[in-house]
Order: structure tokens, then sequence, then C-alpha cells
């Protein structure tokens, strides 16, 4: 019978992850922001941007195993990849991904900022995120993670780029001008990320040893370039261990 109500329980969480609505208290937001760099060279300003799909579920306050249940809940996979920026000839700049986003996103658009423990006000603002199209320039404290390759063909060679030192990777001229974040219906890119570091994914499944190992880090976790890239891949690699093939691999998660 337990078991019974607790299957119950669970085909409910996941029905409202579809329906997006508010079934048994379960409650699920989603929308798309765009994340845009703007840098300034000597041959003149260019941009680059990457738009994710971010979204935000809230258990129902009798919903509670463990700590989960009562509270404003939390941010769900951000899913797309890194803003790919190609600053001069085959040098790049990259912006990470990361669940951090989401969270970002819901504290900026929000209106007033909701307070930590108010399940009411955080509800009020993902509904609003819902509903606007808007940008924010974002400050210094609020930036991600920007990375470059000093060999864009070589994974070893990534270093993390202070917004102040653009100069030290691209040359004389080149300075951050902004970073943007807007909620906006625009479609999700892909690729971008994949075209300039076309190793990347091969990568993630490198052989390490005797086996393969997708979660060792290149410095930023490769997963930061490309979040939740292959919904399967944990399935895999808990599926087949470290015997990842290169036909699963391949099929499933790099590009063909």
């Amino acid at each position: 019978m337990l078991f019974s109500i607790i299957g119950v329980l669970i085909l409910g969480a996941m029905a409202s992850y579809y329906w997006e609505g508010n079934l048994f208290g379960f409650r699920y937001w989603s929308w798309r922001q765009k994340l845009t760099l703007s840098v300034e060279t000597p041959d003149g300003t260019v941009t680059g941007s990457s738009v994710t799909a971010a979204s935000w579920d809230m258990p129902p306050e009798w919903f509670r195993i463990g700590d989960s249940g009562g509270g404003h809940g939390g941010p769900h996979k951000l899913t797309g990849e890194a803003v790919t920026l190609e600053v001069a000839p085959n040098k790049y700049l990259f912006a990470l991904v990361d669940d951090a986003a989401t969270e970002l996103a819901v504290t900026l658009f929000a209106s007033p900022p909701p307070r930590l423990a108010d399940r009411d006000e955080y509800a009020r603002s993902l509904n609003r995120i819902q509903l606007i199209a808007e940008t924010k320039r974002l400050t210094p404290k609020q930036y991600p993670r920007l990375i470059t390759f000093t060999d864009i063909n070589d994974p070893t060679t990534v270093r993390d780029v202070k917004p102040s030192e653009l100069e030290e990777f691209f040359g004389p001229g080149v300075s951050l001008n902004s970073i943007t974040l807007s909620v906006t219906s625009e479609p999700m890119t892909d690729g971008r990320v994949d075209t300039a570091l076309p190793w990347l994914c091969d990568y993630e499944f490198r052989p390490s040893g005797k086996g393969h190992s997708s979660h060792r880090a290149i410095g930023p976790s490769s997963r930061a370039l490309k979040s939740n890239r292959c919904p399967w891949r944990n399935f895999v690699m808990e599926a087949r261990g470290t015997d990842v093939d290169d036909k699963i691999k391949k099929g499933l998660c790099c590009p063909s």
C-alpha cells in the first residue's frame, strides 16, 4: 500500500513537469533565457549569445522527504550551450552555463525581489517570468564564468578569463563591453560550441586508463559548455559502467 501511494506521488510530480500546472500542488515553470556578450575590439564591437531552456520546480508544502517540501523550490536542469564568441580569428571567448543562471533570472526579473522563504512571492515572480520579454545588464558580481583555450584544438589549454583581462588573451584594444541576460521566446541555440570545439563530445567520453571518464573536468566541466547535452548520458554510464562503446556514445550524445 505504501509503495502504491509513493508511486502515485511520483507520477503526479512527473505529470506536473509535462503539463506545467499545479497538479497535486507540484508546481513547475519553464522559460528561455538569452545570455549575450559584447566585446570591443580594434575592428569594432563583436557580440555572441546563446539561448538556453530554464525551469524551476516547487514541491507542495505537504510533500516532505528530508529537506524537500514547504520551501520555494529550486532550479531544475538548465539545458543548452555556452555563449561562443569569436573575438579574433580562431580565438574564442566562452561564457559558461549552469543552474545558477536560472536562479539569477528569478532574482533579476522579479519585481520586487522575492524573500528567500516566501513561497508565494517566488511563485508570483516565476509566473511573471513566463510572461515577460525583458533584458537586463549584469553587474560584475553576476557575470558567468568566462574561459578561453590558448590552443583551440587542445582541451588542456583551457584558461579562466577575468573580465578586466581580455587583452592578455586576445590582444591590445580588446575589452568587455557588457553582459546581458534576457527572457525570450527565441528558440534554443545549438551547435555553436561543437563547431568551435569539435573535439568536445569525444573528450567527455575519452578513454582514461582502462575505461572512459565522462565526468572528469577539463578545468571547467565540459558540461558547463554543453549543459545537459545528453539526457541519456548518465543512464548509459550507470547501465554500462565505464564500458561505453563508440557506437552508443556517438549515437546518443555526440553530433553526427
